[in-house]
């Protein structure tokens, strides 16, 4: 693994995992929550309404966690793009 950025240069292994792991734990969380609900939709079809209904109210926690995971994604691409001596992009 190439790269300087100030999470790989940590000591601290939570710091330098911290990224990743965010990002696997949401593609899991979205994998288990929508075999969840395909699961009971195929198999109790009465409760397809409720279930899409409730999935629906779940829309501000799933906005939260992506917008955390893409400033990560953001900021660890300036990251390699500075430790590569290119300039970073400007943040808004």
């Amino acid at each position: 693994m190439s790269g300087t950025g100030a999470g790989l240069a940590s000591e601290d292994a939570y710091v330098r995992r911290m990224r990743p792991t965010f990002g696997y734990v949401m593609a899991l969380t979205w994998l288990a929550q929508m075999g969840a609900i395909a699961w009971v939709i195929v198999t109790d079809p009465a409760q397809a309404i409720q279930i899409i209904a409730a999935m629906a109210s779940l829309g501000t926690i799933w906005t939260v966690g992506l917008g955390v995971l893409g400033v990560y994604v953001y900021r660890r691409s300036g990251e390699k793009r500075a430790s590569q001596g290119g300039a970073p992009k400007p943040s808004y």
